[in-house]
C-alpha cells in the first residue's frame, strides 16, 4: 500500500497544483488532459554544465513542479490604440480647391467698383480682426516674441476670455469680402507654400516682387499687406497679370467683378494668358459682381484646367 501511495505522488501533486493555479477549468473545457508528471531537468555535472555553456543555455537549479506549471496568460496581447490624426482645414478660395498647391499668385481686383456691397451678407471676419487674433496667438505657434517688450500676464477668474473672430460686418463690401476669403485662405495653408498677392486698379500693388514661403512670420506680414488695401480707379487686369507671369507661377488665382479697360481689354488678356497656359499654368477664377465678364473668366479657367466660380 505504502508503495502504490508513493508511485501515485506525482500525479496528486500535479493534479492539486493545476487546481491552485486556476488552470483546471481550461483542462475541464479542453476535455482532456494528461496525468503524466512534471519532468524535472536538473543539470549538476560537468559535462551538462559545458553543454549548457556551449548552447547558450544553463540551468544550475532544478526545474520543479510550480516552476514548470503551464500559464494561464493570454495567448495575444490587445491591438495597441489607432492613432490620432489631426484635422486640418481643407484651403479653399471661394469655391477653387487649393489643396496641394504651390508656387500660386492671387491676383485680386480692387477698382472702385470692388466698394459696393457684396451680393452675400453672411457673417465674416476682417482681417483686421484676425490680425489681432494672429498677433494674440501667433507667437506660441511661430516660438517668436511679437511684443517690443515682455510682460507677464496673470490670468483671472474673472477676466474676459478672448473670443477670435468676434467683429464681425453684416454687409461687407466685394473687396471687405475678398480680403477676409484670402485671410482664412492663408490661414489654411500649410508652412512652406510659395504665393504671392497682387492687387490691381490703376496701378498695381504686389506683395512681393517675387514668390513668398508661407511661414507664421510672412502669415502676419500678409495681413497686414491686406489691411492697407483701398477700393479705387480703373481696371488694370493685364498689367497685373503680366506682374503675375514674372514670378513663373504654376497657378494663377484671379478674381474680378468687371472688364479689363486700362492696358490692354479681354481679347489681350486671353491671348498672352494662353501663351502661359502652353507653359503649363493653370488659371482658377472668381467673378465677383453683376458686371464680371463671365465668358472670359469662364475661357481662362476651362482651357488652362483650372475652376470658375462666379459670385
Amino acid at each position: 500500500m505504502l508503495r502504490a501511495l508513493h508511485s501515485s505522488l506525482p500525479v496528486v501533486t500535479a493534479l492539486v497544483t493545476l487546481f491552485s493555479t486556476g488552470c483546471a477549468g481550461k483542462l475541464r473545457a479542453s476535455g482532456s488532459f494528461s496525468a503524466r508528471p512534471p519532468t524535472l531537468a536538473v543539470q549538476t555535472s560537468a559535462s551538462a554544465q559545458a553543454s549548457g555553456a556551449a548552447s547558450g543555455q544553463f540551468q544550475g537549479a532544478a526545474v520543479t513542479p510550480s516552476q514548470a506549471q503551464p500559464s494561464c496568460a493570454p495567448s495575444s496581447a490587445p491591438p495597441p490604440p489607432s492613432a490620432q490624426v489631426a484635422y486640418r482645414p481643407v484651403p479653399v478660395f471661394y469655391g477653387v480647391p487649393l489643396a496641394n498647391a504651390q508656387d500660386v499668385v492671387f491676383v485680386l481686383d480692387r477698382s472702385g467698383s470692388m466698394s459696393e456691397p457684396a451680393e452675400t451678407t453672411a457673417s465674416f471676419a476682417t482681417p483686421a480682426v484676425t490680425l489681432s487674433t494672429l498677433t494674440t496667438f501667433g507667437s506660441r505657434v511661430a516660438g517668436a516674441v511679437l511684443t517690443a517688450t515682455p510682460k507677464t500676464v496673470t490670468p483671472t477668474p474673472t477676466a474676459t476670455p478672448f473670443v477670435p473672430f468676434a467683429q464681425f460686418t453684416a454687409q461687407p463690401t466685394k473687396l471687405e469680402a475678398a480680403k477676409a476669403e484670402l485671410t482664412s485662405t492663408l490661414a489654411a495653408l500649410p508652412d512652406g507654400t510659395r504665393f504671392n498677392i497682387i492687387f490691381f486698379e490703376d496701378n498695381v500693388s504686389a506683395l512681393s516682387t517675387s514668390l513668398v514661403s508661407l511661414t507664421p512670420v510672412s502669415r502676419l506680414t500678409t495681413i497686414a499687406f491686406l489691411q492697407s488695401v483701398r477700393p479705387g480707379g480703373t481696371t488694370a487686369a493685364v498689367p497685373a497679370l503680366r506682374t503675375a507671369y514674372a514670378s513663373r507661377p504654376r497657378r494663377v488665382v484671379f478674381l474680378s467683378d468687371g472688364l479689363a479697360n486700362t492696358g490692354g481689354d479681354g481679347r489681350t488678356l486671353l491671348a498672352e494668358a494662353r501663351v502661359e497656359m502652353r507653359r503649363g499654368v493653370r488659371f482658377d477664377t472668381v467673378g465677383v459682381g453683376r458686371d464680371q465678364d463671365k465668358s472670359l473668366m469662364k475661357a481662362l479657367a476651362v482651357e488652362s484646367g483650372g475652376v470658375a466660380d462666379t459670385r
